[in-house]
């Protein structure tokens, strides 16, 4: 958990330090500047929730393969439960469960608006994260 003055600002993914630190007016986490420092670091926690944001919708991404479907598939897409069809995008989850891309955005995304640490496969529950 991420916390700010006593303020609980969201969750890191497991194993992940978070130095949080203003210097020369910049707002860096991790030595990653985001944002400039205005009075003190509780105003600007929405830069620092953005950024866990951020990171977790990366991870999620990198965990995840990006592809062109071959066949149409039989099984329905977990997410919109309509048919993945030859030539759609989809991304295939380590857990190789296949989702429309545009869906899986929506389903990574759908995790960190609610401070999760980590995204879940919506089938098996198989946490999605970089190998």
């Amino acid at each position: 958990d991420v916390y700010v003055n006593g303020e609980w600002l969201g969750r890191a993914p497991p194993g992940r330090d978070l130095s949080i630190t203003q210097a020369d007016g910049v707002v860096r986490v991790n030595g990653e500047e985001v944002g400039r420092r205005s009075r003190d670091l509780v105003s600007n926690r929405d830069l620092v929730k953005f950024w866990l944001r951020n990171m977790l919708m990366k991870e999620a991404m990198l965990g995840s393969v990006r592809s062109e479907c071959t066949e149409d598939r039989k099984d329905p897409c977990p997410v919109c439960l309509e048919p993945i069809r030859r030539g759609e995008e989809v991304r295939t989850l380590p857990c190789f469960h296949l989702l429309h891309g545009q869906c899986a955005l929506r389903h990574f995304q759908s995790f960190l608006h609610r401070g999760q640490p980590h995204v879940q496969c919506p089938v098996c529950r198989t946490e999605v994260r970089p190998m």
